[in-house]
C-alpha cells in the first residue's frame, strides 16, 4: 500500500481509489431546453384533452341516458349540483384557517371535482348561457364567502380593540 492511499480505506478495509466529487457548475442551456421541451408536452398535453376529453365525457353521458330525455335531465341536474357543490364547498374550507398544504389540497379536488361540469360545457354549447350563469353564482358565492370571512375578521379585530 502506499503512502498516498494510507488512510483511505472503506469499511471492509480495502483502499478506495475513488475521485473527488465535482459539483457541475449550472447550465442555463440544459435548463432552457428542458423548460422548452415541458412547454412543448404541456401544450400537447392540452391539444389532447381539448380534443378527445369532451367527446369522450360525451360518449359516457350518452350511454347513460340512452336517449331518453328525462334520464337526460335527471343525470344532467345530478352532475351539476354534485359537481358545482362539492367544490365550491371544499374552496369554502380552504379560505379557512387551514394550513398552506391543506389549502392547495383542498384546492386541487376542487379543481378535479369541477371537471364533468367544464366538459359538459365544451360538449354542449347550447348550455352555454346556463353554463356562464352556474359559474356567475359559483364566482359570486365565493366572493361572498371570501368577503364575509375577511369582514368578520375585520370586525372580531375592531371589537377586541374597543374594549381595550
Amino acid at each position: 500500500m502506499s503512502e498516498q492511499n494510507e488512510g483511505k480505506r472503506g469499511e471492509s478495509g480495502q483502499e478506495q481509489d475513488r475521485p473527488a466529487e465535482v459539483k457541475k457548475p449550472f447550465s442555463w442551456r440544459r435548463y432552457l431546453i428542458l423548460l422548452v421541451i415541458g412547454l412543448a408536452a404541456a401544450v400537447l398535453a392540452y391539444l389532447f384533452a381539448v380534443a378527445f376529453l369532451p367527446r369522450w365525457w360525451a360518449q359516457r353521458v350518452a350511454d347513460q341516458v340512452n336517449g331518453k330525455m328525462g334520464a337526460g335531465v335527471g343525470w344532467g341536474l345530478f352532475y351539476g349540483i354534485v359537481f358545482t357543490l362539492v367544490p365550491l364547498v371544499l374552496l369554502r374550507q380552504a379560505a379557512r384557517d387551514v394550513s398552506s398544504r391543506t389549502r392547495w389540497i383542498l384546492i386541487v379536488v376542487a379543481v378535479v371535482l369541477a371537471i364533468p361540469n367544464l366538459l359538459t360545457l365544451a360538449v354542449v354549447p347550447l348550455f352555454l348561457w346556463s353554463g356562464i350563469t352556474l359559474i356567475t353564482l359559483a364566482l359570486s358565492y365565493t366572493v361572498y364567502g371570501l368577503f364575509s370571512r375577511v369582514s368578520y375578521g375585520w370586525m372580531r379585530r375592531r371589537r377586541t380593540q374597543a374594549a381595550l
